[in-house]
Formats: structure tokens, C-alpha cells, sequence
């Protein structure tokens, strides 16, 4: 999802289920946190422990997080894939 890259972008940690596509990008407790699908109370551990995570171990996670997107999913990238990908549709 757009929003997990773009809140990871500006220094956001995130939190997202474990549906779709998400591992791919959320790496548990490194550069953000999974909870399981449609499992409420698993949400809710997380989001404590996000709540009470000390300051040095949420930066690290917050620093990682950026080094990904910026490495992983930047603009110029998602242009020339994006590009890549509708030329050779239309080929």
C-alpha cells in the first residue's frame, strides 16, 4: 500500500497486518510492525509495544525504514519501472 511506503518516507513508523504484499516491504520489528490478519488483540499487543518501545531502538527502526524506501522504492525507480512496464504492454 501507498501509505505504508509514503509514512515510512517522512520518518513514520508503521504498523500494518501481514496481508497482501506487506512483507515485502515491513520487515517485523525492524523497519516497522506486522500484526496478524484479522487477529484484533495481536493488533493491540503491537501497538503497545510500539507505544512503550524506548526512544533509541524507534529511531533505529524509523532510520532503517527511510534507508529502505529511499533504496527500495524512490521516485526515479517507480518512474522507470512504472515506464518499463506499460512499454512493454504497449509493444
Amino acid at each position: 500500500a501507498n501509505v505504508v511506503l509514503e509514512a515510512m518516507a517522512i520518518g513514520i513508523p508503521v504498523i500494518s497486518s501481514d496481508c497482501g504484499g506487506m512483507k515485502e516491504v515491513v520487515r517485523d520489528k525492524e523497519n516497522g510492525y506486522l500484526f496478524q490478519n484479522r487477529n484484533p488483540k495481536h493488533l493491540a499487543k503491537v501497538m503497545e509495544d510500539l507505544v512503550f518501545l524506548d526512544l533509541e531502538k524507534r529511531r533505529s527502526i524509523i532510520s532503517i525504514a527511510e534507508e529502505d524506501i529511499d533504496k527500495n522504492h524512490n521516485f526515479l525507480k517507480l518512474e522507470s519501472e512504472m515506464k518499463n512496464l506499460y512499454n512493454s504492454i504497449y509493444d
